[in-house]
């Protein structure tokens, strides 16, 4: 067998026989009596997943505290149980916002601190962007500080080529530290290498608040990064009213190639993108606008605290195909969106309303995960569906994980009961892992598959193409007409490989 390579993740699959809202296959909670709140995840080449975000807990499953809030990270297997975890931190405030896994299958992990002692060694003025590679036992290699004089907030990582990284997030720095500052709050994204030493660093903005939240590499190979701008002066740009959307398109070396703003008369926050298989992108956020893009705004116009999920899809050159916005009467704001299997969006965030209130349903108290799905075509809700308990819910960030379902992180504070069990205190971390319960006509796999039990199903034609990584792997395929194992497809000796010609199962 050829030694593993990076994981391959494309799916082409053609219309869904029926919408099922997906169920829970299981949920866990870590943490201990104080706030934990879970930010950041990703599906690791074992089958496993690794989370960051941060505490104040020095109990339960954390075993030290070093000051107000601390970054922690958690190693779990397939099946959501803990292998190993780590805090870390100083006196002050250290937070973990984003985590990738590296082709040497350790971790990279982004954030901010004020912190000057303990494990932070280094501070070059208020906050800085915190960086941090582990090794796959939870040893650190390397940790760094960046930043200027002033405040520098460290929001995301993705890869960029040959073992080098681009990190995005937003600065008020003016000095030598940080290149071309254009006033207030500045987007400032870093290419690192695999050592967190800088290739390049560049300041995009203009004289206003302009903020980068989440940085995506493009299948140009190029980035594209979602925030929030106030800048009245962004090149052949105007600002419909207070923080827009904004989306900026650059290529390899950082040159911006097209950029754009969405939003209305008040505040609007991109929080996560996603480019889809037609080249198009689709942005995630929240509104509190009732104009412009976002005329459909569900929240009650009399309370101007209330907002809604923003989605806004544009071409590949930035111009707007749609925008919906999504909610009830309450408080409700997206957090994160993937591109389904089918091709459909899914969209996951925080929702207050309770039922008669609006769109959300099944509300189980305070706020829950809601969970939608889209047509991508014009953005209509195909489906929709909240989990939580009877206390506050937060989800934070969600993948496709490799057996076709969803895994969603974030906060609770629900006492174990509603969907949530284990509570340990205040808010812990929740990872929600959900079963994709619908079943597509014709399925065309190319993925690698790591450790642990998978099952695709189709009700005409499955074609598998991939390789199977892990000799303790469990794979059943399920079609109704026909199974092609395409030329490349491997197995490790001892993995259990099943196909049945029975069509889609539960």
């Amino acid at each position: 067998m050829k030694s593993i390579f990076l994981l391959i993740f494309s799916f082409f699959i053609s219309f869904i026989i029926s919408a099922q809202q997906p169920v829970i296959e299981w949920q866990k909670t870590y943490g201990g009596s104080f706030y934990d709140k879970a930010v950041s995840v990703v599906e690791t080449t074992d089958g496993g997943y690794f989370i960051g975000g941060h505490s104040q807990s020095d109990n339960y499953d954390l075993e030290r505290h070093y000051g107000f809030f601390d970054g922690w990270v958690i190693k779990l297997n397939h099946a959501g149980e803990l292998q190993w975890k780590k805090s870390l931190g100083g006196s002050g405030e250290d937070y973990i916002n984003s985590v990738i896994e590296t082709p040497d299958h350790k971790y990279i992990c982004v954030g901010y601190t004020n912190s000057t002692n303990y494990d932070i060694t280094e501070n070059y003025g208020h906050y800085d962007y915190w960086l941090m590679k582990f090794g796959n036992n939870g040893e650190i290699e390397w940790k760094k500080n960046l930043g200027g004089n002033s405040n520098d907030y460290g929001y995301s990582i993705c890869k960029a080529e040959e073992n080098t990284y681009m990190i995005a997030g937003y600065s008020e720095s003016q000095d030598e530290h940080i290149q071309g500052h254009h006033g207030m709050y500045d987007a400032w994204l870093l290419k690192i290498d695999d050592n967190g030493n800088i290739l390049w660093q560049k300041a995009y903005g203009a004289t206003g608040q302009d903020h980068a939240h989440s940085i995506i590499k493009t299948k140009n190979g190029g980035f594209v990064f979602v925030g929030y701008s106030s800048s009245q002066d962004l090149p052949g740009l105007s600002n419909k009213g207070g923080l827009d959307f904004w989306i900026v398109k650059l290529d390899k070396n950082g040159e911006i190639q097209w950029q754009n703003t969405f939003g209305g008369s008040l505040d609007e926050y991109a929080k996560s993108v996603v480019e889809c298989t037609d080249g198009s992108f689709v942005i995630a956020g929240e509104t509190y606008s009732h104009d412009y893009d976002a005329i459909e705004n569900h929240a009650n116009y009399d309370n101007p605290d209330n907002r809604d999920y923003l989605i806004v899809k544009v071409d590949s050159l930035g111009q707007k195909i749609w925008s919906r916005c999504y909610g009830g009467v309450k408080n409700e704001y997206a957090r994160s969106v993937l591109q389904a299997f089918d091709g459909q969006y899914i969209v996951v965030g925080e929702s207050y309303s309770a039922n008669g209130e609006g769109d959300p349903v099944g509300n189980h108290g305070s706020a829950d995960f809601w969970l939608i799905k889209l047509n991508p075509a014009n953005g209509d809700m195909l489906w929709h569906k909240t989990y939580g308990g009877s206390g506050h819910d937060e989800p934070n960030c969600m993948l496709n994980t490799f057996d076709n379902g969803y895994l969603i992180v974030g906060n609770t504070a629900s006492p174990s009961d509603g969907d949530v069990s284990g509570w340990r205190g205040d808010d812990d971390f929740w990872i929600l892992k959900l079963k994709n319960n619908e079943c597509q006509k014709n399925l065309t796999l190319t993925k690698n598959i790591p450790n642990g039990s998978y099952s695709y199903s189709a009700a005409e034609k499955i074609i598998f193409n991939g390789k199977v990584l892990d000799s303790s792997s469990n794979i059943k395929l399920h079609a109704n007409k026909s199974i092609m194992l395409m030329s490349g497809f491997q197995t490790q000796a001892g993995a259990t490989f099943e196909a049945k010609m029975d069509g889609c199962v539960d």
